[in-house]
């Protein structure tokens, strides 16, 4: 009927309603069918989220904007599925309730491209920084209000200039950046020029597993801090980006 009344054909008006469904302004013939397209909206609040994560030194790497895209591309099928079954075409609701196919490689960098956006690999400080980076102290970061009590026992180590073992490790990631920025933020929010965290888990039944340390941006370690690793037992973990871990 509505194909009748406008003068145009059922296709048209399929897709049509399939492009309102998803919050696009049309579909192309070739893409009818399939869930390719994420909405104007869903793009941008992708791209804000990925502004946020580079503001707090948390670039994301191509697999977390890949999982970004999915979650979002899920929500908008949810909601294109609802409005299908509103307007009463239930044929087309039928047909968007189907698996969609993961966001290819070309469709993750046009989506950057488009928004100005790009990857690369992230930023590694020069020796010189990190060696006076290792001035900084240990911090220690607690979320449950039990364990700010427990670690009040503790102290800081502060860790000295003395000889250093160097960890030469590379990271091979890519992370997000703006186009013409010379190099890519730092990959992870721990990865403060010169940080190091070290990180304790106490367990209320059971017996707590080693502490470990986080890395920030360093390129050295002091040869008391790996002294300490030995003696103690507890590991170190140099984070990339994304899900990416390297263990050293």
């Amino acid at each position: 009927i509505i194909s009748e009344v406008l003068g145009v054909s059922t296709q048209q008006v399929y897709s049509a309603a399939r492009a309102h469904c998803f919050g696009l302004k049309w579909i192309t013939k070739g893409q009818v069918g399939h869930a390719l397209l994420l909405s104007e909206s869903g793009e941008q609040e992708i791209c804000v989220n990925i502004h946020k994560m580079m503001a707090v030194n948390n670039a994301p790497g191509s697999d977390k904007i890949r999982e970004m895209i999915e979650e979002q591309r899920h929500i908008e099928q949810k909601m294109a599925i609802v409005r299908a079954y509103a307007m009463g075409m239930y044929s087309l609701g039928d047909n968007l309730d189907k698996f969609i196919e993961p966001a290819s490689d070309s469709y993750v960098y046009g989506l950057l491209s488009k928004n100005n956006l790009t990857l690369a690999q992230p930023s590694r400080l020069t020796t010189d920084r990190s060696d006076a980076g290792t001035q900084s102290n240990i911090q220690y970061y607690f979320k449950e209000i039990y364990t700010e009590d427990i670690a009040k026992i503790y102290r800081a180590v502060a860790i000295g200039n003395g000889d250093e073992v160097n960890l030469d490790f590379d990271i091979e990631c890519l992370v997000c950046k703006d186009v013409d920025a010379k190099r890519a933020p730092a990959t992870t929010k721990e990865n403060v020029p010169g940080h190091i965290s070290i990180v304790i888990t106490i367990m209320a039944d059971d017996p707590s597993p080693p502490p470990f340390f986080i890395l920030g941006g360093i390129l050295n370690v002091p040869k008391y801090l790996q002294v300490l690793i030995e003696q103690t037992g507890v590991g170190i973990v140099a984070t990339g980006s994304g899900l990416m871990t390297k263990d050293v």
